[in-house]
C-alpha cells in the first residue's frame, strides 16, 4: 500500500473521533513516521480551516438544481432523481462502460455544512463496505467529485416499500410475517456487524419483483463499540437526522442509542403492515410534540386499530376475521417490541423473528406473559353491565344453536388435542436427538446409546414429517438427526460402530436435505452448518472407503459453507471455530499420513499454518475457549507429523511436545470426556514415531508403551466404539515395530498377534470396514516378515514351523492387501506394497535357505 493510500485510510478513521482524541490515534498508528504524520494532520487542517462554500459550491449544495442531471461524476453519468433524505441525494446513474445502472449518492443542500456532517457521509460508506448480505444493497463504489465532494456509489435496486408491496400483491397476514422475518433477519445480521441502522421505515426496506427484501440507506447508521460513536451523537434539534413517526423513544429524546432503537422501528413497521397504519399520529413535528407523543402515547393493539373494510381487503380477508387473526399473539408480539422502555422489548432483532415464527408454527410465543385471562378479567371490571346484557342476549341465541356449537367445540377439541400431540411427539423426539444425545455423547461407553437414540428419534421424525406439510423447521432437525446417526453409525475420526455404508447412507440423506433448505432460502444460516456437517461427514466416510477425490470436494464444499457463516456472524467464536476446523479436515485429506490424502503434503502443511492463525484469538466464551484450545492442540500435532516426514524431527518433537502439553491439561480439567484422553493418546503415539524415525528406540518405547495404556482403558470403557477397536490395534502393532528395532522379534509377533486378533474380531462383526481390512493387511505381511526372519536365524527353536507360518502369513496378506486396494487405493500404496514387497523377498529367502538344508 502506498503511502497516500494509507494518508487517506488514516485521515478517514480520525475524521471518525472527536478532535481531542485524534493526537493520541496518529501517535499510535504513525509511530515513528513523521512524514505520514504531517500529511495526516495537514489533511484534517484542510478541513477545519475551510469554508463551506470552497468545499461545496453552489452547484453542488443544491443537488436538486438541473445543472446536475447529465453531469458526469466520476466515470458515472447522473440520469435522474430517485429520492432525498436527510443529508443526501440519491441519483439514478449509469457507468457507460460497463452500461450498469446504480444508485448515486450526493450531498443535499446544506447537507454537509459542517465537519461532524463530512464525518457522518463518510461513515455511511464505512458502514456499507463492512456490510456483505443478499438483503442489503451493496456499496459498490466511492469517490469524490471534481469538486471535491464524496459520493457513494450503491447498488440500484428497483422495487416498491415494503408496505405497499404487500398491500398492491394483496399478500394474507401469513406471507406478510414471513416477508418481514426476512427484514428482522437482514437487521441482525447489521446489528451482528455492530451497526445499529437508526432509520427503518418502509421507504428503506423495497421488495423487487421477484420478492426479495432490500434494505437501504445506512445515512444516519451508528457503529457500535466503534470511536466513531461519541463524535457523532446528534444534538436535541437534531431530529432532522431521523424520521420521527418510526423512532423510538430513546432516539427523539437524545438518549444512547442502541440495537433495541431498531427493534422498536421494526415494531411500528410491523404495525403497519398489519394494520395499515403507525400506532400514533404527529400533529406537528416539533421537537417537543415528537417526544411528547413517542414516549408516552400509548399505541392501540394491532387488533383495534382495524377500521373500515378497505385495510382488511387489502389482506384478502374481511375486518371481523382480521381482527380476530391479530388479537392474541400477534397483538402482544407488536407490543413488546414498542414498550417504551428498551429492557422489555425483544432482546434481538433475531428474537423478533424468532417469536414470529412460532406463532406461525402455532407454538407458545415469548412475548405471551400477560396471559388471556388476565386480560379478560380487567376487561370484565371495566364493563361489566354492558357484558351482563350481552351475556344474558348470547345465552338466549345460544339456546337455539345448542347442538351446532356442541359439535363445533368437540371439533375443535379433537383439534386441539392432535396439535398438542404433535408439539409432544415433537419435542420428545427431539429432546432424545438432540439434549440427550449431546448429554452422553462424551461418555466412555456412549457409542451404542448414541446409534440406539438415534434410531428411535429419527422413527418419531420421520413419521411426524410426513404430517408436516414441508415444514422446514422439522426437515432442519430431521437433517441434524441424520448427521448424528451417520456419525454414530460409521465416521472413522470419532466414536462409531463401524458400518461406514450404512453412515454414508444417513449423511447422503442429511446432505439432501439440508440442501433443499438452502436452495430455499440462502439466508437459512441453521440449514447451511447442517449442509457444512453434512459435507464435513460424508467427506470423512468417503475418504476410508477409498473416494478421496469426492473427500477432498466435499471438505471443500463444507469449507464454504463455514466461511459463509464465519462472514454473516462476524462476532460468533463457534463460527470462526468452525472455519478452522474445516480448514484442517481440508489438510488431512490434502496430505496427512493418518488419513488417506491426495499426497499434496505442501497444501496440507499450508491448511495447518492457516488453521493456527485462525486461531490465534482466544474466545470470551468458556466453552468456546475449550474448543479453541483443543484444537490448536490438534493442528500442533497435524503439522509435527508433516515436519516428521520432511524430516524436520527438532521441529516435529517440538510441536507435538507442544501438543501433548495442552492436552493434557485439558484432559486435567475434564476427566470423563472419553475424546480428552484419546487426545493425549494420540500425541504419545505420535511422538512414538518420531524417535523411531530419529533411531531413538528408548524414548519410542517410552512413549509407544503410554498410548497403549491410554488405547486399552478407551476400549474397554467402550468396547462398542469401532474407533476405539481400530486404535488399539493400530497401536499394539507399533509396539511391535519398536520391539522389533530392539531385536525382540518373538515379543513383536505377540504384538502383532494381538493386534490381528482384534481387527478379526472387529471384521466379523463389521465385514468391509476399509480401514479394518488395510491394517489387518499389513499385520499379515509384517508378521510373516518376522517369522521368515526367524526361519532364518540361528535362535529359532522351529525353523521348519516359521517358515510355513511365514508363507502362510505371506499368502493371507498379500491377497487381504490386494483386495484392499481393489476397494480403494490411497497415497499409503506405495508403503503398502515396499512392506509387501520386503515380505515376499524375506519370505522367499527363508524358504530357499530351508530346502537347501534339507537337500
Amino acid at each position: 500500500m502506498d503511502r497516500a493510500t494509507t494518508a487517506h485510510g488514516l485521515f478517514e478513521a480520525a475524521l471518525d473521533l472527536p478532535p481531542e482524541q485524534r493526537a493520541a490515534f496518529l501517535d499510535s498508528a504513525c509511530g515513528d513516521d513523521r512524514d505520514l504524520r504531517r500529511e495526516v494532520e495537514s489533511l484534517l487542517r484542510f478541513l477545519d480551516d475551510a469554508h463551506t462554500d470552497d468545499l461545496f459550491p453552489p452547484l453542488i449544495r443544491d443537488a436538486r438544481a438541473p445543472l446536475v442531471l447529465g453531469e458526469q461524476i466520476g466515470p458515472y453519468r447522473v440520469i435522474r432523481e430517485l429520492g432525498a433524505g436527510g443529508m443526501g441525494v440519491v441519483f439514478l446513474a449509469e457507468r457507460e462502460d460497463v452500461g450498469k445502472q446504480v444508485a448515486l449518492k450526493l450531498v443535499r443542500e446544506g447537507g454537509l455544512a459542517s465537519a461532524d456532517r463530512v464525518r457522518r457521509f463518510l461513515l455511511e460508506r464505512r458502514v456499507l463496505a463492512r456490510l456483505e448480505h443478499p438483503n442489503i444493497a451493496r456499496l459498490l463504489d466511492a469517490g469524490v467529485t471534481e469538486l471535491r465532494v464524496p459520493y457513494l456509489v450503491m447498488e440500484y435496486v428497483e422495487g416498491t416499500p415494503v408496505d405497499r408491496y404487500c398491500d398492491d400483491h394483496k399478500l394474507p397476514v401469513s406471507e406478510r410475517l414471513d416477508l418481514f422475518r426476512t427484514v428482522c433477519q437482514t437487521v441482525h445480521y447489521a446489528h451482528q456487524s455492530l451497526v445499529v441502522h437508526r432509520d427503518l421505515k418502509p421507504s428503506n426496506i423495497l421488495v423487487t419483483t421477484d420478492g426479495q427484501v432490500k434494505l437501504l440507506d445506512f445515512g444516519i447508521a451508528k457503529l457500535l463499540a466503534d470511536h466513531s460513536s461519541p463524535g457523532l451523537t446528534e444534538p436535541r434539534t437534531g431530529l432532522l437526522m431521523l424520521t420521527p413517526e418510526y423512532a423510538s423513544p430513546e432516539q427523539v429524546r437524545g438518549e444512547p442509542v442502541t440495537t433495541a432503537s431498531d427493534v422498536y422501528s421494526l415494531g411500528i413497521v410491523l404495525y403497519q403492515l398489519l394494520t395499515g397504519a403507525r400506532p400514533y399520529l404527529l400533529a406537528s413535528r416539533t421537537p417537543a410534540e415528537v417526544e411528547r407523543v413517542v414516549s408516552e402515547t400509548t399505541p392501540d393493539r394491532p387488533s383495534a386499530a382495524i377500521v373500515g373494510g378497505d385495510v382488511a381487503a387489502s389482506r384478502g380477508t374481511t375486518s371481523e376475521r382480521l381482527q380476530r387473526r391479530l388479537r392474541g399473539d400477534l397483538d402482544t408480539i407488536v407490543l413488546k417490541a414498542l414498550s417504551k422502555e428498551p429492557g422489555r422489548r425483544y432482546l434481538s432483532a433475531a428474537q423478533l423473528s424468532d417469536d414470529l415464527r412460532r406463532h406461525l408454527d402455532r407454538l407458545p410465543v415469548l412475548a405471551r406473559k400477560d396471559t388471556a385471562a388476565y386480560r379478560t378479567g380487567k376487561f370484565l371490571r371495566r364493563h361489566w353491565i354492558g357484558v351482563g346484557a350481552a351475556a344474558l342476549v348470547l345465552i338466549s341465541l345460544l339456546a337455539g344453536i345448542a347442538a351446532t356449537v356442541w359439535q363445533a367445540q368437540r371439533a375443535e377439541a379433537q383439534r386441539t388435542v392432535a396439535e398438542e400431540r404433535f408439539r409432544d411427539v415433537r419435542s420428545l423426539a427431539t429432546t432424545v436427538l438432540f439434549e440427550i444425545h449431546d448429554a452422553v455423547a462424551d461418555l466412555p461407553g456412549a457409542t451404542r446409546a448414541r446409534a440406539l437414540l438415534m434410531r428411535r428419534g429419527l422413527e418419531y421424525l420421520n413419521r411426524l414429517s410426513s404430517q408436516s406439510h414441508g415444514d422446514p423447521g422439522l426437515q432442519g432437525e430431521i437433517a441434524q438427526a441424520y448427521i448424528r446417526l451417520g456419525t454414530a453409525q460409521g465416521n472413522p475420526t470419532s466414536a462409531n460402530l463401524g458400518d461406514l455404508t450404512a453412515a454414508r447412507v444417513s449423511l447422503t440423506k442429511a446432505l439432501m436435505l439440508s440442501s433443499a433448505l438452502v436452495k430455499d432460502d440462502s439466508t437459512n444460516l441453521t440449514a447451511r452448518r447442517s449442509l457444512g456437517l453434512a459435507h464435513e461427514k460424508l467427506g470423512d466416510v468417503k475418504a476410508w472407503t477409498g473416494d478421496v477425490s469426492g473427500a477432498v470436494a466435499d471438505a471443500r464444499a463444507a469449507l464454504r459453507q463455514w466461511e459463509y457463516l464465519a462472514r454473516a456472524q462476524p462476532a460468533s467464536p463457534g463460527a470462526r471455530l468452525a472455519v478452522a476446523i474445516s480448514t484442517t479436515k481440508l489438510g488431512d485429506l490434502l496430505g496427512h499420513p493418518a488419513f488417506p490424502n491426495l499426497g499434496d503434503r505442501a497444501g496440507a502443511e499450508l491448511q495447518y499454518r492457516r488453521t493456527l492463525a485462525l486461531l490465534d484469538a482466544p474466545s470470551l466464551d468458556s466453552v468456546a475457549e475449550r474448543r479453541r484450545r483443543r484444537h490448536i492442540a490438534l493442528s500442533h500435532e497435524r503439522l509435527g507429523m508433516m515436519l516428521k516426514l520432511d524430516g524436520r524431527y527438532d521441529e516435529a518433537l517440538s510441536a507435538l511436545e507442544r501438543s501433548l502439553a495442552l492436552r493434557e491439561e485439558l484432559s486435567r480439567e475434564d476427566l470423563t470426556t472419553a475424546d480428552a484422553t484419546r487426545d493425549v493418546a494420540v500425541s504419545r503415539e505420535n511422538l512414538c514415531q518420531v524417535y523411531m524415525a530419529r533411531q531413538d528406540v528408548t524414548s519410542a518405547s517410552r512413549e509407544c508403551a503410554k498410548a497403549l495404556e491410554l488405547y486399552r482403558g478407551l476400549h474397554a470403557a467402550d468396547p462398542g466404539n469401532a474407533q476405539g477397536f481400530t486404535d488399539l490395534a493400530v497401536a499394539e502393532s507399533e509396539v511391535a515395530d519398536v520391539l522389533e528395532a530392539r531385536g525382540l522379534w518373538m515379543a513383536a509377533l505377540v504384538g502383532l498377534s494381538r493386534s490381528t486378533s482384534l481387527l478379526e474380531e472387529f471384521l466379523t462383526a463389521n465385514p468391509g470396514n476399509f480401514p479394518a481390512e488395510r491394517q489387518l493387511a499389513r499385520n499379515l505381511l509384517h508378521a510373516s516378515s518376522l517369522h521368515a526372519r526367524l526361519a532364518g536365524s540361528g535362535r529359532s527353536a522351529d525353523r521348519v514351523l516359521h517358515r510355513e507360518e511365514a508363507r502362510r502369513l505371506y499368502d493371507r496378506g498379500s491377497r487381504a492387501l490386494s483386495e484392499s486396494l481393489a476397494k480403494g487405493p490411497t497415497t499409503e500404496d506405495e508403503a503398502d506394497e515396499s512392506l509387501a514387497r520386503d515380505a515376499a523377498r524375506l519370505v522367499a529367502q527363508a524358504t530357499s535357505t530351508g530346502a537347501t538344508k534339507a537337500r
